[in-house]
């Protein structure tokens, strides 16, 4: 046993040598797998690696222009999701360091990547329609299609350039592309442009772009102006305007003249309108001024009544005496608006005639005189006036002046001691001339035979008294 104590020291370093770990040199190797060397990145970018090590690999690490970015991944597959936007645009080195779990370090060959965020703003977003409607604008745009959407801001301005624009709508719902803006004025341009912006704030704005302003009214043409003996109806177009307020009826003595208003009617489907005031005999012009809600106003083109015609002359067709009366006959009337007839009555064609009679009925077309001569000249006109104070004169006639009788002769004279007596033809008219005359003047002219006066004369050229009568 005593042997054996000399020989302890040396088995127990042979001991201690053998269970002594050797101490790990051997770095980790790593790889960067993305990006390539000369990207350009943006946003958030993922970098990724591969790392290995005889040992174990603790952790990997990414470092940007020789600074660590507190970014550790120690499980695999190794990757780091790098935020450019909080670093400058321009070229920055990477690298990515390893860790072995004996604390040696291997840096990955370097890649340089180009950071331009100017890339990170959104997809533009575009309105597509403004369109007015129930008192407002309803404003349409397209939906983002950027995956990292965070909201969309309406702005609205009266400035074309969009210059100081207020905000009238925010949402951060990427579905909600329309809104409906109730503060409008129809009467100036309202310009909007839409801004889409994502999660790390980054923003574009689409175009802008201008509401229509509200159409001046289509007008709206006067189609007729016709009357009756009662009233005169003016007719025109029905508005096609969706903001209509009401139709003011306008009226001229003259295409030309001042327009003064007749009356407002605020129904959109009445288009007529009848007065019982109005001279068909003048120019009656109307037109139609169409206003919508916002005050404007348009007039059409305008129209007038058809002047009103004078009656058609008649003419006196006939004029026929007897003993008893005279009886002047003229031509009906034709016009619809008639009032009267006035027999006229002059000693000669061109002389100043004077009323014989007026007659309303129209169709009594003849008068009879019983006080007449028919040894002188009696012209007749007929005057017709119509409801609207028109008149007109036809041609005139005159009766046949009235013959001397045809001349009877004395055909004997015998006496005896009590008496004498004297004899002669019987009267007879002169037939002839009497038919001539009629056929000249349209007249008839009877046996007008009065009496026969017997005169005396002591000599054949004396001086003649009258015998009987």
């Amino acid at each position: 046993m005593k042997k054996l104590y000399p020989l302890l020291p040396v088995l127990f370093l042979i001991y201690w040598g053998c269970e002594e770990e050797v101490e790990d040199t051997t770095p980790p190797k790593v790889t960067m797998t993305s990006p390539q060397n000369g990207s350009t990145v943006y946003e958030i970018i993922t970098i990724t690696c591969m790392s290995s090590d005889n040992e174990g690999v603790e952790k990997v690490e990414l470092w940007v222009n020789g600074v660590i970015t507190d970014l550790p991944d120690n499980i695999e597959p190794y990757s780091f999701d790098w935020n450019t936007t909080t670093f400058e645009d321009g070229n920055y080195t990477i690298i990515i360091r390893s860790y072995d779990t004996s604390e040696n370090t291997t840096d990955s060959e370097p890649i340089v990547l180009t950071v331009d965020n100017t890339q990170s703003n959104p997809q533009p977003i575009n309105i597509t329609s403004v369109v007015f409607d129930n008192g407002g604008f309803t404003i349409t745009w397209n939906q983002s299609i950027d995956g990292d959407f965070s909201s969309y801001e309406l702005e609205k301005s009266t400035d074309s350039t969009m210059n100081s624009p207020s905000i009238v709508f925010t949402t951060d719902s990427l579905e909600q592309i329309t809104y409906f803006d109730t503060d409008v004025d129809r009467l100036i341009y309202q310009y909007y442009r839409i801004t889409v912006i994502d999660t790390f704030d980054y923003e574009t704005k689409g175009q802008i772009v201008s509401s229509s302003l509200d159409p001046v009214p289509t007008s709206v043409n006067v189609e007729s102006v016709e009357y009756t003996l009662e009233e005169m109806t003016i007719s025109w177009s029905e508005s096609s305007d969706d903001d209509f307020k009401h139709y003011n009826l306008l009226y001229s003595v003259s295409e030309s003249g001042d327009k003064i208003s007749v009356t407002t009617i605020t129904n959109k489907s009445t288009t007529s309108h009848s007065i019982t005031e109005f001279n068909p005999n003048n120019e009656n012009w109307y037109w139609v001024e169409v206003s919508d809600t916002l005050g404007q106003t348009s007039i059409g083109t305008g129209m007038t009544n058809s002047l009103n015609n004078q009656p058609n002359p008649v003419n006196v067709t006939s004029l026929t005496y007897d003993l008893t009366e005279m009886v002047i006959t003229w031509e009906l009337s034709s016009d619809n608006d008639f009032v009267s007839y006035e027999l006229l009555q002059s000693d000669t064609e061109d002389g100043n005639y004077t009323s014989v009679v007026v007659i309303t009925a129209q169709s009594t077309t003849l008068h009879s005189l019983t006080e007449y001569d028919p040894l002188v000249e009696n012209w007749f006109k007929v005057k017709v006036t119509d409801f609207w104070n028109l008149t007109s004169i036809g041609s005139g006639m005159t009766h046949s002046l009235d013959n001397v009788p045809n001349p009877v002769n004395v055909t004997s004279v015998t006496y005896d001691l009590e008496s004498m007596t004297i004899t002669w033809e019987d009267y007879v008219p002169n037939l002839s001339r009497i038919n001539q005359m009629n056929q000249n003047t349209r007249s008839t002219v009877t046996n007008d035979f009065v009496s026969y006066e017997l005169l005396q004369s002591d000599t054949e050229d004396g001086n003649y008294t009258s015998v009987v009568v």
